[in-house]
């Protein structure tokens, strides 16, 4: 019974079970394979024992376990309306679990429902769905999240070759000053030894300054660019240059630092053991006898 749940409550329920009977069973698919897969997922990748013995091979097993979840529910069509319900039900949710969480304090139950109702959930679901198109993009390795954990077990390599084993010895060349040496290693293109240098030719202080500029070396190296083969999909080159995607972030992270500002406003402005419906929507407040 859809008004018997106790994660959700009835809006939110209704707006998921109107996704068509195609994806009326996504959410239950999704909860099942989290269920059945998690512990086992999380497990592998975190357990000391683990049969994964680097970093490339770690990537191969996310890579596979996420596009194996990405089929068996039907993520590219069931979770895009999915996530168009979820947002739209957002605002007013107030599930069983959340009041039962919050143990009938009211100060938290209003402090919940005026961050629900002030937080951008309508530009949080257009990204999320821009996302999921760029994910579900066809490629010559299936779907473009194919192609990016491809591109993770490579960057894996260079990772450990550069910072955990240090095949080359590269932190004796650096410390010693030995240039000669270093431009062999970097000549090499399966280390990150040479953006690593020249990253730090031009400081800046612009945010995210630094890893842009190690974005350009890494990505733009004349020599490496072409030996190094396959490492930034056009699919990904798509993801971050969405410019619709990265307006609809910044919305949803601009309403968050409002609504923090209004909850400390709100602290203010509380009067003890008071529950003040008027931050909840009407359809919420005709949920709730105790409101």
């Amino acid at each position: 019974n859809i008004l018997n749940s106790y994660f959700l409550d009835p809006i939110c329920l209704g707006e998921l079970e109107s996704v068509g009977p195609r994806c009326n069973k996504f959410k239950c698919k999704l909860a099942q394979y989290i269920k059945e897969n998690g512990p086992r997922i999380v497990h592998t990748l975190l357990n000391k024992e683990s049969p994964l013995g680097s970093l490339r091979e770690a990537a191969k097993f996310l890579g596979k376990e996420l596009s194996a979840v990405f089929k068996e529910t039907e993520m590219c069509t069931c979770g895009k309306k999915f996530i168009k319900a979820a947002s739209k039900c957002a605002p007013s949710y107030y599930g069983n679990a959340v009041f039962e969480d919050m143990g009938g304090e009211s100060y938290r139950m209003v402090n919940f429902a005026t961050a629900m109702r002030n937080i951008d959930f309508d530009a949080a679901g257009k990204a999320a769905t821009l996302l999921m198109d760029h994910l579900c993009e066809e490629t010559s390795s299936g779907q473009c999240i194919d192609s990016i954990f491809e591109v993770a077990a490579k960057a894996g390599d260079s990772y450990e070759t550069t910072f955990i084993y240090d095949t080359y010895n590269a932190a004796e060349a650096i410390h010693s000053g030995d240039e000669e040496r270093m431009i062999d290693i970097m000549k090499k293109c399966d280390n990150l030894l040479y953006f690593h240098i020249h990253s730090y030719e031009k400081p800046t202080d612009k945010p995210f300054g630094k890893y842009a500029m190690h974005a350009k070396n890494f990505y733009c190296d004349e020599y490496c660019k072409e030996g190094r083969g396959y490492f930034y999909p056009c699919c990904m080159r798509k993801m971050f240059g969405d410019k619709k995607m990265r307006e609809n972030v910044l919305k949803v992270i601009e309403s968050i630092y409002k609504m923090r500002e209004l909850l400390d406003e709100l602290s203010w402005q509380r009067e003890d053991d008071e529950i003040d419906s008027y931050y909840m929507s009407e359809e919420a407040r005709k949920q709730y006898d105790w409101l």
